[in-house]
């Protein structure tokens, strides 16, 4: 069925769309040691990845019944974000207590924008440059999330880290947000399968975090991998299980054919001899081997 200019339109816009969020997520990896030293970096690139995803891939995705949900998330992630740093500035026991729905915010919309865009990429027409690059913010976005996580976890449940692993906090007023970011690095360590320190081996919440972000990541790759091929192979000459293929000189119409043309149809001998009831090729040999495969008797 052919595109009209709007889906065309529509296509274009989430395709960019997946490579500014890739863009985005690669400066927010890159950017993480600043952010060591100033806390309120990692706030603005958060914010930046929420607007692009929400912007773009949100608002061009064929998806439209969890789309109101996504905005809804987004803007009560951004408006927590700015609340959190505001209270932790002028009254850090509120901004504590801020602390748990906030991260909650975030991780919601961190997975509700993940569930989107994997349905998103299996709905794509084609397979492209700007697809794969789609799927490879997919994955991404899973250790971002999984960065959220161990913030929440830093906060309900400190005692499930190893200090010596981790970086020493100038600013104990505002421990979540200093330590934000490297635990946003181990988050992206632990995705890798290579394993982190910073958690303690002895405690299961931790150990339970790690494994649900391996496995997440793991099966992302998979799934994906596995899609994108398939959907490449089903495309006319992607490699993959071929139609049918068409006799070269073939005619279209059988029985308007010379029937002293070699390309003409199969038909039964005539009289009673050993023959009967066999069938003859017609086309040459040289022919069949052009063609690559065996004429199928009708």
């Amino acid at each position: 069925m052919p595109f009209t200019h709007e889906q065309i339109q529509r296509l274009r816009h989430r395709h960019r769309g997946y490579i500014l969020t890739l863009a985005t997520e690669v400066l927010l990896i890159l950017m993480l040691p600043f952010c060591q030293s100033h806390v309120w970096l990692l706030s603005v690139l958060l914010i930046g990845l929420a607007v692009v995803l929400v912007t773009t891939v949100t608002r061009y995705s064929p998806l439209i019944s969890t789309r109101p949900l996504l905005y809804g998330l987004g803007g009560l992630a951004l408006a927590l974000e700015v609340v959190w740093h505001l209270a932790l500035a002028f009254d850090p026991p509120l901004g504590r207590l801020i602390t748990v729905p906030h991260v909650i915010a975030w991780l919601l919309f961190f997975l509700v924008a993940l569930m989107r865009k994997v349905k998103t990429l299996v709905r794509e027409p084609f397979v492209t440059l700007a697809v794969v690059m789609g799927a490879t913010s997919g994955y991404l976005l899973i250790g971002i999330a999984g960065g959220v996580m161990l913030v929440a976890l830093w906060v309900l449940h400190p005692g499930a880290y190893d200090l010596s692993a981790l970086p020493v906090l100038q600013d104990r007023g505002s421990d979540a947000v200093a330590m934000a970011p490297a635990l946003m690095a181990a988050s992206f360590t632990i995705l890798t399968s290579v394993g982190s320190e910073v958690l303690r081996s002895s405690d299961v919440t931790g150990q339970v975090i790690t494994v649900v972000i391996t496995i997440a990541g793991q099966l992302y790759i998979a799934i994906l991998i596995a899609l994108i091929l398939g959907r490449f192979h089903s495309r006319p000459g992607g490699g993959g299980p071929c139609r049918r293929p068409v006799p070269i000189g073939r005619a279209t119409n059988p029985r308007s054919a010379d029937p002293g043309s070699p390309h003409a149809p199969l038909r039964r001998p005539s009289g009673g001899g050993p023959g009967a009831g066999d069938l003859q090729w017609r086309s040459p040999p040289q022919l069949e081997r052009r063609a690559g495969w065996r004429w199928r008797a009708r």
